[in-house]
């Protein structure tokens, strides 16, 4: 779903571009660290260490941990 005018979509895509490549990457990387907070938050409390990471990067990556070959 897409509720935004392209206007807007356009005005809010050059007030991005127009910050630097630095504002930007860090803008991405904040955003990354509230996902995961998040994720992390909505897992179960009792879960191993282990368990909660895979959860996590499958959570994050879209693709079950066992596709790895990890252990």
């Amino acid at each position: 779903m897409n509720d935004t005018t392209p206007e807007i979509e356009q005005k809010v895509r050059e007030m991005i571009m127009s910050r630097s490549g630095e504002e930007r990457f860090i803008m991405g990387a904040r955003m990354f660290s509230a996902a995961r907070e998040m994720i992390l938050a909505s897992l179960p409390k009792d879960l191993s260490s282990d368990e909660r990471k895979k959860l996590l990067f499958e959570r994050v990556y879209g693709i079950p941990w066992s596709s790895l070959g990890i252990q």
